[in-house]
């Protein structure tokens, strides 16, 4: 069931190349948002240990979670922030926000 509360909005799902944050993103797409679906860039240090290939670090993982929202007729974009982000901290969490809405 699409909840009408989500259709058309845009949704920031981080971590969403991999693991809980794909499924997230899934999740939202198929509720008729669309995805904004971020993955760490390589500026912000190595990647985590890859387990199983739907877990794979950056643009690759990013984009099958996109074609798979698309495949089944969500919209979603990929996109990297070079940074990792402390939501905690205002600075980190305002500094992120920017980089996010600029694609840099």
């Amino acid at each position: 069931m699409i909840n009408p509360g989500l259709s058309d909005r845009v949704v920031l799902v981080t971590g969403a190349n991999s693991g809980i944050g794909a499924a997230t993103a899934l999740a939202f797409a198929g509720q008729g948002a669309v995805v904004a679906v971020h993955y760490l860039g390589s500026a912000a240090g190595p990647p985590p240990r890859v387990k199983y290939e739907h877990d794979a670090p950056g643009r690759p993982a990013a984009e099958t979670v996109v074609r798979r929202i698309a495949e089944a007729g969500g919209r979603a974009a990929a996109f990297a922030v070079p940074t990792r982000c402390d939501v905690s901290r205002s600075f980190s969490a305002q500094t992120y926000s920017s980089r996010s809405e600029s694609g840099a």
